[in-house]
């Protein structure tokens, strides 16, 4: 799904189950989905855009996300690419927004929602 405010190509759902984030990173680096193999982990910034506080209500599994696209979201955390500079990655918490930190290999899950490397800027 193309997002028109960035011109960045979405893959329409995540992975659908908690991951860790080397997995996370696998899964979207192996993913072939709308006829391309050029799809990564977004960035925490790229996650950020797509937080929308006033969208309407998704339902999140047991909780509501917020996001502007109709890309549907399995859980409300949503690992990014970003690395925090210590041992951990940022994943974006789509019901209040809020980017947090955990550790890259310390068994934190989240879930996969990959962006297109040729997806736009």
């Amino acid at each position: 799904m193309r997002d028109p405010a960035t011109g960045l190509l979405w893959t329409r759902r995540d992975n659908g189950a908690d991951l860790l984030w080397p997995e996370a990173v696998a899964y979207c680096e192996h993913l072939t989905a709308g006829g391309l193999t050029t799809w990564i982990l977004p960035s925490i910034e790229q996650l950020e855009a797509l937080y929308d506080p006033v969208a309407p209500a998704d339902d999140c599994d047991t909780m509501i996300c917020r996001h502007r696209l109709e890309i549907d979201l399995s859980a409300p955390w949503i690992w990014s690419r970003s690395e925090d500079g210590e041992d951990g990655a940022w994943y974006l918490f789509f019901r209040l927004g809020r980017p947090t930190s955990l550790a890259r290999f310390g068994g934190a899950k989240a879930r996969a929602l990959c962006v297109s490397q040729r997806g736009g800027v």
